[in-house]
């Protein structure tokens, strides 16, 4: 992807291109999910141009933080230069969250960054436990869903799903 973002940075209207491909599978695809490095670069700038909403992902620390108030600035700026219309901010995905008794964040430092993160105008649609079975499902080529169908984790990504599905 580096290579891409860097041969982006040489063409006109960059931040279009991807919407201009997705537009072109529109009658193949009922939803595309986007998946971007965690950067504020111009491959991030085509997703969220190209996008009709986000989800973001986010851990609890300190530096989600600083990143999501970066991103949630990127794309004030992007709908203001090159959406005709704002964005659906669905809400955050707490990932890799460190559970201690009762499921809630293990240190004092998780349990008052997600606090913070609850005095967002966003909400928190789901928490997924840092766990090794996401490496299994990876290094198998499997979904979580198909790795793991009953499990914690396949049942957050299937709600995220609804979540996104009923917001047509």
């Amino acid at each position: 992807m580096f290579t891409v973002g860097r041969e982006l940075d040489r063409l006109r209207a960059r931040e279009e291109r991807l919407g201009r491909i997705l537009a072109q599978l529109a009658d193949l695809c009922d939803h595309v999910l986007i998946d971007c490095p965690p950067a504020l670069d111009v491959l991030t700038d085509n997703a969220l141009s190209a996008a009709d909403g986000v989800l973001i992902p986010v851990q609890a620390e300190d530096s989600s933080l600083r990143a999501l108030r970066l991103l949630l600035g990127q794309i004030a700026a992007i709908e203001g230069e090159l959406r005709r219309e704002p964005l659906v901010l669905h809400g955050l995905v707490v990932s890799m969250l460190e559970r201690g008794g009762g499921g809630v964040a293990r240190s004092k430092l998780g349990r008052s960054v997600i606090e913070q993160f609850r005095e967002l105008d966003l909400p928190i649609l789901g928490t997924v436990p840092r766990s090794v079975l996401h490496v299994e499902a990876w290094r198998l080529g499997k979904t979580m869903v198909e790795y793991e169908p009953g499990g914690e984790h396949a049942q957050v990504y299937r709600a995220l799903a609804k979540v996104l599905e009923a917001s047509e």
